[in-house]
């Protein structure tokens, strides 16, 4: 973890302009955002969003809290079909709860999944993985956690309808739509890349695998996100009892795929506008969209963060004493 961290402070100290353009590109962004949101949420009664929010009883909030957990632990999927390629010493609860912490993590932290890899990298250090093993698990899982937006872009495509209607507002959308989509094409072929220094650092850090690995983790990648559009439709009915799950499957991803090349940490604001947006077109009002976006940071994001904090803090209280 020290070397981890000294590694990270030598690379800002010798690349002191990459910092800059980071913090160029945030601020650019915010503009962008404050521009977007300002346009957006001039027509929002936010007094009518808190009354729609604070009338689900609480039963349901109670449902929705213990939905939200369970989603992020579908992530664990892409650990269990690793190991199952690559057999180690870990238990069954090992890889579950260093899986879900992680995901609950990177779900705050973001940094495009490196957060979630940080957190891996640490835990199963600790449970025993040699470095190689960890870097090797990550270089895999890193990459991995895309392809199954890649491959419901194809989706998107059919869905086109709805993106007709977003393609005003957001002229660029076919584009995010087309890169997904190659994407799932290059990691699927990754390992055929003619350029030499790429195919041997693919080598070198054990990215390049069968070909059947990489489909069973393009269906754990494609299942575990259309697990949280569902988790997020769940939430959504539950303001607008008519709204469709297909339109949201579409827009979900779409903004999904906004929020991950936005330099914001979990694509806050980016997803969520453009999330709105979205199922406004699917049939919600405005305050509808709001709270059901709102309700859906809350109990996806917030609530599995502090949880993961929690079970950290348990985790390391035997260790001090």
């Amino acid at each position: 973890e020290k070397a981890m961290t000294t590694d990270a402070a030598k690379s800002a100290q010798q690349r002191p302009w990459l910092t800059w353009l980071k913090g160029i590109a945030i601020l650019l962004a915010l503009a962008v955002l404050i521009w977007e949101g300002r346009l957006f949420f001039a027509e929002i009664d936010f007094a009518e969003a808190c009354l729609l929010l604070a009338a689900i009883p609480r039963e349901m909030l109670v449902i929705n809290a213990l939905l939200g957990h369970v989603t992020i632990s579908l992530v664990a999927l892409y650990d269990f079909v690793w190991f199952r390629h690559n057999p180690s010493h870990l238990t069954t609860w090992q890889i579950f709860a260093t899986a879900w912490i992680a995901s609950a993590i990177n779900n705050i932290a973001c940094m495009g999944g490196l957060g979630g890899a940080m957190a891996r990298a640490i835990f199963y250090s600790r449970a025993g993985l040699s470095e190689n093993e960890v870097v090797r698990l990550n270089v895999m899982l890193f990459p991995s956690f895309f392809s199954g937006l890649g491959a419901l872009m194809w989706f998107n495509l059919v869905g086109a309808r709805y993106v007709e209607e977003l393609r005003g507002s957001y002229p660029g959308i076919y584009l995010v739509i087309f890169i997904f989509a190659l994407y799932l094409l290059v990691y699927l072929i990754s390992e055929a890349i003619p350029f030499i220094r790429l195919r041997a650092l693919l080598i070198k850090w054990g990215f390049v695998g069968s070909l059947r690995l990489k489909l069973s983790m393009v269906a754990v990648s494609a299942f575990n996100w259309l697990g949280i559009c569902a988790f997020m439709w769940f939430i959504g009915i539950q303001f607008n009892p008519g709204l469709g799950i297909l339109p949201v499957i579409l827009f979900f991803t779409l903004a999904t795929c906004i929020g991950v090349v936005s330099p914001m940490p979990a694509g806050l604001g980016f997803f969520d506008i453009f999330m709105m947006a979205g199922l406004q077109i699917a049939g919600m009002t405005g305050e509808e969209s709001v709270s059901a976006v709102l309700m859906f940071r809350v109990f996806f994001h917030v609530l599995p963060f502090v949880t993961a904090l929690l079970l950290m803090a348990a985790t390391a209280r035997p260790r001090k004493q």
